[in-house]
C-alpha cells in the first residue's frame, strides 16, 4: 500500500473516523524501486493506523469477526427489541430534522422498542398512506462505551404487516408534520373497547352497474356466485346503522374496522413475489358516510377513522368495493399473439396463462364500528378526508 494512502487513513483515524483493517496489515510498499526503508516505512505507519493511541483504528485477524467488532465499536443508526430481521430502514438528514424510513417487511404485526442514533427529546410519526402525523412518546438511551455521548432516542413501533412508517425528529424539537392525533386509533383498534356496532350482516349489494340489488345476510365472495364469478369491477356494499350518543361523546374517536388480515405461509425461495395476507378486503374500498367521503382502504390496517362523518342516530353507510382484473381474464378466451408475433418477432412469452384463476373478492369481515378513547390530549381531527 502506498504510504500516502496510509497517512490518509491515519488524519481520518485522528479525525474521528473508524478505520478497520482486516486479515493483515500492509508491510509492502508497491513498485520494483520500493527500498526496505521503503517498506518498513509503510509497515510503520499500518501499525499507527491500527494503532490504540489514535482511539479509532482497529485490526481483526478473522474476517469473520469483524462483525462483532463493528457492533462493540459503533452504535447502530437504529436497533430494534425484536424484529430486526423484518425491519427495513433508510434515513435522511435536512436541516430541519432527521427523518427515518421505517418499513415491516413481513407478513405479520411488528411491535419493538427502536433506539435511533439521534439527539432528540420530541419524535413524529408521519403516516405516508393518510398524509397525517402525530407526536409519539420519546426516552433518551444511556449511551455504551465508545459510542457518541448523546446515546440515541428510544420510542415504541407498532406495525402491521408490510406497514411503512416515517419517523421524525425535528431539528430543536419544532413540530414538522401537520398534527393529526388520532391517527394511532385508526391505525390500532381496541378489540375489547365496549363501543361497537356490528355492522357484519344485513348489507345491500349490487354487483356492478348493471347487477341486481340483493340483501346479504353475511358478507362473502363475488366468486362464490356463479354470475358474477368472472366479474372485474366495483360491487356497491350499503347499510343503515343506528349509532348511539354514547359512543360519539367528545374524546372518541370511531374507526370503521373491516377485520385483521391473515398471514398466509410465505413460500419458498422459488415463490414468485407477492403479499403473503390474506385480506379482509378484495381489493379496494372507498369509504362514504351520509353521503360524504370517508376515506379508502387497500392495505393494512384495514380500518379508516369515520368520526367526522357520523351523528347520533341512523347512519348511512356506503362501501365501493373494487377487485382485480385477473377474474375477467380468468372468464374469457386468452389472447391470440401469432398475427402480432409475425409482424414483430416473439418479443415475450406469457407465463401460465392457461392457469389463471378468479380469485376472491369483496368484503370479508367482520366489519365493527369501534369508539376508542383518543389519544391523552389530543383533539380530534374534524378535517376533510383526502
Amino acid at each position: 500500500m502506498p504510504a500516502a494512502t496510509l497517512d490518509l487513513l491515519e488524519r481520518a483515524a485522528r479525525s474521528g473516523v473508524h478505520v478497520l483493517a482486516t486479515r493483515r496489515l500492509p508491510a509492502l510498499a508497491p513498485g520494483y524501486l520500493a527500498t526496505p526503508a521503503d517498506h518498513a516505512d509503510v509497515a510503520a505507519r499500518a501499525a499507527r493506523v491500527v494503532s490504540p493511541n489514535l482511539g479509532r483504528g482497529d485490526f481483526v485477524e478473522r474476517e469473520t469477526d469483524v462483525g462483532t467488532l463493528l457492533a462493540s465499536r459503533l452504535q447502530p443508526d437504529i436497533s430494534v427489541s425484536a424484529g430486526s430481521a423484518d425491519l427495513g430502514t433508510v434515513h435522511r438528514r435536512t436541516p430541519e430534522a432527521d427523518l427515518y424510513f421505517v418499513v415491516n417487511t413481513s407478513n405479520a404485526p411488528l411491535s419493538t422498542t427502536a433506539t435511533f442514533r439521534v439527539a432528540a427529546s420530541t419524535a413524529e410519526r408521519w403516516d405516508p398512506v393518510r398524509g397525517s402525523s402525530e407526536s409519539i412518546p420519546v426516552r433518551r438511551a444511556a449511551p455504551a462505551p465508545r459510542e457518541s455521548p448523546r446515546g440515541g432516542a428510544v420510542v415504541t413501533l407498532e406495525l402491521q404487516p408490510y406497514e411503512s412508517t416515517v419517523i421524525v425528529f425535528p431539528s430543536g424539537g419544532a413540530a414538522v408534520g401537520r398534527q393529526a392525533a388520532n391517527t394511532s386509533a385508526s391505525r390500532r383498534v381496541d378489540t375489547g373497547a365496549p363501543g361497537l356496532v356490528d355492522l357484519s350482516t344485513g348489507w345491500r349489494v349490487r354487483v356492478g352497474p348493471d347487477g341486481v340489488a340483493e340483501t346479504w345476510d353475511t358478507l362473502r365472495s363475488w366468486t362464490d356466485d356463479e354470475r358474477t364469478r368472472f366479474f372485474s369491477g366495483v360491487a356497491t356494499y350499503e347499510k343503515e346503522v343506528d349509532v348511539p350518543a354514547s359512543m360519539l361523546r367528545r374524546g372518541q374517536i370511531v374507526t370503521l374496522d373491516f377485520g385483521p388480515p391473515r398471514a398466509l405461509p410465505v413460500g419458498g425461495p422459488s415463490a414468485r413475489v407477492q403479499a403473503w395476507l390474506d385480506a379482509p378486503v378484495r381489493e379496494a374500498a372507498v369509504v362514504t358516510v351520509n353521503g360524504a367521503p370517508a376515506g379508502s382502504v387497500w392495505c393494512p390496517p384495514y380500518a379508516i377513522d369515520v368520526t367526522a362523518r357520523l351523528r347520533a342516530g341512523r347512519n348511512t353507510i356506503r362501501l365501493e368495493v373494487a377487485n382485480l382484473a385477473v377474474n375477467h381474464m380468468a372468464g374469457h378466451a386468452l389472447p391470440d399473439y401469432k398475427l402480432l408475433n409475425l409482424r414483430y418477432g416473439t418479443r415475450f412469452d406469457p407465463q401460465d396463462m392457461d392457469q389463471i384463476q378468479p380469485v376472491p373478492s369483496g368484503l370479508f369481515g367482520p366489519i365493527r364500528l369501534v369508539s376508542t378513547p383518543a389519544p391523552a390530549g389530543a383533539a380530534l381531527s374534524r378535517q376533510d378526508h383526502r
